[in-house]
């Protein structure tokens, strides 16, 4: 049975995608990579074929190119506007099935608004991403690999390869005087700030028990709490559940630590956001 679900379109990131493929399959068979259209014989039912693979499936990995909104069909109408398209029915499986959904964003391409997508897979505009861009393949692909290995439950190893040198890299965490799931303990005041120039406040409070709360405001009152793990390379993960008004959505985000210290912490997040951290107790 598939552990991996790995959802792309062949118009858009067809070649990332094989290159992804590949890359997994360092550390899983490929009887637990299923790569959807490529893991379906000719003649079968493409619906029931994935949700057999996606029923035992830890992690939909879903490519998202800067044609995956936009890409057309023959009629001229947009793909994801019909409720056959493979690409929305294989999303719209992984939300029904709660599947834990990891969206990779390929050569800078942008996650999609909730008012942008039909209203059945809505949600999925609101899933943390991963970046993968070709000039940095390697680098991003281990890190795509570890967050596979987290959410299946696998050891995380540690990050092999170091980007080219004339890229922008993720920062390296500097030494703070103990080791950072040390230093997160206790409260915090958190600023943040959006990459749209709006400015949020919350308060966060991490246990040694490995959970987390974190309540504030941005735009309207929410609480987010689940469980944190700081990984190999430093960087913090939380994963768990935001309360957003009515709404009550599966939360995910890593954290790269830029600076640190006792009582001040600078983070970015891989959605975006610049977080600055203030000790409180």
């Amino acid at each position: 049975m598939p552990l991996i679900f790995l959802c792309y379109r062949r118009s858009d990131t067809g070649g990332v995608a094989g290159r992804l493929y590949d890359r997994l399959l360092t550390e899983y068979t490929d009887a637990e990579v299923f790569r959807d259209i490529d893991d379906i014989p000719g003649g079968a039912n493409f619906v029931a074929a994935s949700e057999k693979a996606l029923a035992g499936a830890k992690v939909f990995i879903a490519l998202v190119g800067k044609d995956w909104l936009d890409v057309k069909g023959r009629s001229g109408e947009r793909r994801l506007a019909k409720p056959s398209d493979r690409v929305r029915v294989e999303v719209e499986m992984a939300l029904r099935l709660e599947v834990p959904i990891l969206p990779v964003l390929v050569d800078g391409a942008e996650m999609p608004g909730s008012d942008d997508l039909p209203d059945s897979m809505a949600s999925f505009a609101f899933y943390n991403a991963r970046h993968l861009d070709a000039h940095s393949f390697d680098h991003h692909s281990q890190r795509i690999l570890q967050e596979v290995n987290r959410i299946v439950g696998r050891p995380v190893q540690e990050v092999g390869t170091k980007p080219p040198p004339d890229t922008e890299s993720e920062p390296t965490p500097p030494v703070a005087g103990a080791p950072l799931n040390q230093l997160l303990l206790g409260m915090w005041q958190l600023q943040i700030q959006y990459p749209n120039g709006f400015v949020g406040q919350a308060s966060a409070q991490f246990l040694p028990t490995g959970q987390f709360v974190v309540q504030g405001v941005a735009g309207q009152a929410f609480e987010i709490q689940g469980i944190w793990q700081v990984d190999p390379m430093g960087s913090l993960a939380l994963n768990g559940q935001q309360t957003d008004g009515f709404n009550v959505l599966p939360y995910q985000a890593v954290f790269q630590f830029t600076s640190t210290s006792q009582n001040q912490l600078q983070a970015a997040a891989n959605t975006g956001e610049q977080v600055s951290w203030t000790r409180v107790g």
